[in-house]
């Protein structure tokens, strides 16, 4: 087992490798080859271009991705009186230039350059390399009002320590290294100055320059105040319609700043720190039964539901009393950490949370009072403990919110009201958003066949990009073959299995458009079956299966019904998932999960109507769903091609849900291409089901702007569950999360000066992947230092640390 301890020093050295090799600052950079400037990302300043060159003449290699950054500020806040103390500040500006050496004359490359006589740029690098030289300059500022005070950075010394060195390839000269330090004030309001701290890099950089590095590397400053006595900032704004306030030390411009002694000194840095609270979802309430295998049973789930609203309710009453009667909806609360908000957003949080009670109480009703709906609800969390049984997780049960969420969507289920609500389902990653609406899509597509819909689909579930689908496929792909499971041992749910289809098929080979592109899969080039037959890209082991023992799934050719089934070599069991296009159209899953762009085509495809409810009947020849109008195939690179043409008549109804995740990626073009195409779904569903609306859930990381992205998304109001507690984030009376010891993540934010981000990103990964691979080799070569430098105790759960 491996200690957080063990793992945080890991992590640590690992960030701080990262940090000094982008920064210039690792023992391994002393020397470099090739230019720093392209290597050394962080804590830059750049020396400017030459701006009387004609920039016609540069060449694209010397522009691309070049970002030139040559300042960094600090600023603080004081009281106008305060300067009128005559402070006495002490700055210290420290920081790396590099100068170009000559290399030792062991290797090949340099004996063949010697022979040749002269020497190109590109032999240059190969006989030289850049040698690094740490500089400070200490410099006292008295600032006034409305003033500048600047000095220029002493580099007499580190000039002569690089002219004397005798690999040096050729003298510095006076204007290679430029740079100033200033103390800037400026009236911040009617009582406050600001008062700003400076580092700049004033060297001109000329076209061609390859003899000197005029770029100056890990530039920090080191500001201490004296009796000068900072105040802090505050920004008042507006989030989701409420006013806050946050307070913070420092403004900065090309860097990060903190405190070193009591808000008296500070240094500046490259990069920002965030430690995330450990906040999860709770999983158990005391008192409160969620096992699926208690809410299963006819007789044990009720009391559960009941006990569930009334400590809702408990917690309702509590939140209630801790607001003073006499407050002032706008007045604002006591501060909590940097940040303050006002009674009226707290008394909105506490009218949502009522709302969200009356919304269970209305879910739980129809439960109990309509013997459908209850059987319906017992179905799908036997379909869960199914499905946690069969991944050998014992005594399984909701989280708090999913059921919460689970409950107050039923009423829109089933009674079809606030359909022009969208609920939003707000929890960070990793919190469970996914077995929320995985429950909900299982609750629809049971009470579907209960009320008589035979076939077609049921739930729409969309993401913004084919990772994010792929990701969630196997596991839906699990919870609706449990579903179906359970459907199919009861006579009260008639009708067409429950299938999948994946929905994202365009001209390549994983989910292509036809039928045909995935059966050659199945077949050698002379028509003999492969055996054993390819094993799925969408469920690669058996849901059915004992944990212990599972099948692969494999694919087969359905050649009677022109269709690939997914069948399992272990337990034979076969499931109806469906990639190709053409299959979807006309075998109508039960559940389509697809991609926000493949449905922006929908104008362009007419038998998408199929999967919308459009009219229509079966094959007579088991092919499957002909739209009216159409021929079953007419395609001349499909498969096969049926003439048969079926009468225009009403089939079941469009689908009930439409489930949109990673919402917070639908923003701008891509999102207004998603308004456009939902609305028409949302028209189209309307006109084959009597009327009747889509219920939209939206999945979201963020909620900030979510009501008017919702409003431009669907036309439609939005409902958060959960909402978040009145008393804040971390609060210990929070229903739906607990907070725990220690960080759930740690962020490290880092802003490179002289190249752009993708190229930043890259070097990043370089040095993740060196440290990683000198790790593993500390390992092989000594496992007892290794292992006593993070104090694991074997070699084998070292390794496990490393991976």
């Amino acid at each position: 087992m491996i200690s957080i301890s063990s793992q945080e020093m890991f992590v640590e050295d690992m960030v701080n490798y990262i940090l000094s090799r982008m920064a210039g600052d690792h023992d391994q950079d002393e020397f470099v080859d090739g230019k720093p400037s392209r290597k050394f990302l962080i804590g830059t300043l750049a020396a400017r271009k030459d701006t009387s060159t004609d920039l016609m003449k540069i060449k694209d290699n010397d522009t691309k991705a070049s970002i030139r950054i040559h300042r960094l500020k600090a600023s603080v806040l004081v009281k106008k009186t305060a300067l009128q103390l005559n402070p006495e500040i002490k700055i210290k500006a420290t920081g790396y230039v590099y100068y170009k050496v000559k290399k030792n004359s062991g290797s090949d490359q340099i004996s063949k350059v010697s022979e040749s006589g002269s020497i190109s740029d590109e032999q240059d690098d190969i006989k030289s390399q850049w040698k690094r030289l740490a500089f400070d300059h200490n410099r006292n500022f008295t600032p006034s009002s409305n003033n500048t005070i600047e000095e220029h950075v002493d580099f007499s010394n580190i000039m002569t320590i690089a002219n004397h060195d005798p690999l040096i390839r050729k003298k510095t000269a006076d204007d290679v290294w430029n740079a100033k330090i200033s103390v800037q004030t400026s009236d911040f309001d009617e009582h406050h100055i600001l008062v700003s701290f400076n580092y700049e890099n004033c060297g001109i950089e000329p076209l061609k320059d390859s003899d000197f590095e005029r770029t100056i590397f890990n530039c920090k400053l080191s500001v201490d105040l004296g009796n000068l006595e900072v105040e802090e900032f505050c920004d008042e704004y507006l989030y989701e319609g409420h006013k806050q306030r946050y307070y913070y030390d420092f403004r900065t411009i090309n860097c990060q700043a903190e405190w070193i002694d009591n808000k008296k000194q500070f240094m500046t840095g490259h990069w920002g720190k965030f430690l995330q609270e450990n906040i999860r979802p709770r999983s158990s309430i005391s008192g409160l039964n969620l096992l699926f295998s208690d809410l299963m049973s006819p007789d044990d789930f009720i009391p559960s539901l009941d006990k569930l609203v009334v400590e809702m309710k408990k917690y309702l009453e509590y939140y209630r009393n801790n607001v003073p009667a006499s407050v002032s909806r706008d007045e604002f609360q006591p501060r909590t950490g940097n940040r303050e908000k006002t009674w009226n957003e707290r008394i909105e949080h506490i009218r949502q949370f009522e709302c969200l009670i009356l919304r269970i109480e209305s879910g739980i009703n129809l439960v109990k009072s309509r013997s459908r709906v209850k059987d319906v609800f017992l179905k799908t969390n036997e379909t869960f403990n199914n499905y946690y049984i069969s991944r050998g997780v014992s005594y399984a049960g909701w989280r708090v919110f999913q059921l919460v969420f689970f409950l107050a969507s039923i009423e829109s289920i089933v009674e079809e009201k606030d359909l022009d609500v969208v609920d939003v389902l707000h929890v960070d990653t990793g919190g469970g958003k996914s077995e929320a609406y995985f429950a909900l899509v299982s609750f629809t597509a049971f009470y579907e066949r209960v009320t008589g819909k035979k076939d077609g689909v049921s739930a729409i579930v969309k993401f913004p990009l084919r990772m994010l689908s792929i990701q969630q496929l196997e596991r839906i792909s699990g919870i609706i073959i449990h579903a179906e499971k359970v459907r199919g041992r009861s006579p009260t749910f008639p009708g067409f299995p429950f299938t999948l289809g994946y929905y994202v098929g365009n001209r390549d080979e994983e989910f292509p458009a036809l039928y045909q592109e995935v059966r050659k899969r199945l077949y050698h080039k002379d028509g003999k079956l492969i055996t054993p037959p390819p094993i799925s890209l969408v469920l690669s082991k058996c849901p059915l299966c004992p944990p212990e023992e599972k099948g692969d799934i494999r694919l087969h050719d359905d050649p009677d019904h022109k269709r690939i089934l997914h069948k399992c070599d272990r337990c034979k069991s076969e499931f109806y998932i469906y990639t190709s296009d053409r299959e979807i159209f006309r075998w109508r899953p039960t559940v389509i999960v697809s991609t926000v762009d493949k449905w922006a085509a929908l104008s362009q495809q007419r038998r998408i109507r199929s999967l919308l409810g459009g009219c229509g009947s079966l094959c007579p020849d088991g092919h499957g769903f002909i739209p009216s109008g159409d021929r079953c195939e007419e395609k001349t690179d499909e498969a096969f091609q049926c003439d048969n043409v079926r009468a225009d008549e009403r089939s079941s109804a469009g689908p009930r849900l439409s489930i949109q995740d990673e919402m917070h990626l639908l923003r701008e073009c891509f999102g207004t291409i998603s308004s456009h195409f939902e609305g028409l779904v949302e028209a189209l569903v309307e006109d084959t089901s009597s009327g009747r609306k889509l219920k939209h859930i939206a999945m979201s990381a963020t909620l900030n702007g979510s009501k008017d992205q919702i409003k431009e998304l669907y036309h439609k109001d939005s409902f958060v569950i959960p909402e978040q507690c009145p008393e804040g984030v971390g609060s210990p009376n929070d229903f739906f999360f607990e907070k725990l010891d220690g960080p759930k993540r740690i962020v490290y934010g880092l802003k490179p000066n002289v190249r752009d981000n993708h190229y930043a990103a890259l070097r990043t990964l370089l040095h993740f992947a060196e440290f990683i691979i000198g790790a593993q080799r500390d390992l092989n070569s000594n496992s007892s230092d290794f292992c006593s430098r993070y104090l694991i105790e074997e070699p084998i759960d070292a390794q496990c640390l490393i991976n």
